[in-house]
This record gives C-alpha cells, structure tokens and sequence, in this order.
C-alpha cells in the first residue's frame, strides 16, 4: 500500500506482499517464502514473520480507508516457516473503540499454522497528534 514500504511496497529488496480483501472484515496475500529471508537454514527469519504479521494487520485497515500504526502486538511462533514453500497470510479486524482497533493475524502453510498474532492499532493522526512523529 505504501510505495517504499519493506513488506507491501515495490522496494527491489522489499517482500512484495499484496493482500486483498477476503470478507468483510478479512485479508488475504500468498508469499513464496524464498531462502534469502532465512534466519536458521531453511527456515524465515522468526523477524520477517513478524513483518508479514504486521503488514496483514495494517493493510487489514488500509484497505477499509484506516490508516493506522501498530501500538502493540503480541506473536506467537508455532512451527517453522519453511523456505522453499508458499505462504498464506491473513488477517482480521475485530474490534473498534474510537480510534483503537484490534485485529488478528496468521500464517500458514498447507493446514499448518505456523505463526499468530493479535495487535492493537491507533489511528494515524491521532499518533501523530500526540508527538509521535
């Protein structure tokens, strides 16, 4: 959505994740998980999945006109991310109040959830209005 954004922009070096939307309150992007994103051989950098968890969210909103910054998030790692392999990233808004919005992530491959997240997102200019920037 951002056109120098590491995660969903068009960096030459960037991950190239496009999501679209899924529900109405749900995206979706495929990644093929390639070996220059590895942390332990065969495997994605546990850091890379967390950007792709990250990014899911915020386009979540994106997509839905919100644009929002991650005020915290929580992740949790359940199997491997394997290099080599497609990817499929989701994610879900599922609560508002105000300007405060709570979603979901996940990655999967095949049936196997290796990745979850939840955050919490403030609006963009409220952040920025409290000497964020």
């Amino acid at each position: 959505m951002h056109s120098q954004c590491f995660a969903c922009g068009q960096c030459a070096d960037g991950l190239g994740l496009r999501f679209e939307t899924s529900g109405s309150d749900e995206v979706i992007a495929l990644w093929y998980c390639s070996n220059e994103y590895q942390g332990y051989p065969g495997i994605v950098h546990g850091g890379i999945v967390a950007t792709i968890l990250d990014s899911a969210m915020t386009n979540c909103l994106l997509l839905r006109g919100i644009p929002a910054v991650t005020a915290e998030m929580h992740i949790r790692y359940r199997k491997p991310l394997v290099v080599g392999a497609e990817a499929k990233i989701t994610a879900t808004l599922v609560g508002r109040r105000a300007n405060l919005f709570e979603l979901k992530a996940e990655v999967a491959q095949g049936e196997v959830t290796v990745a979850t997240a939840t955050a919490r997102f403030v609006k963009a200019s409220v952040w920025l209005e409290n000497g964020n920037a």
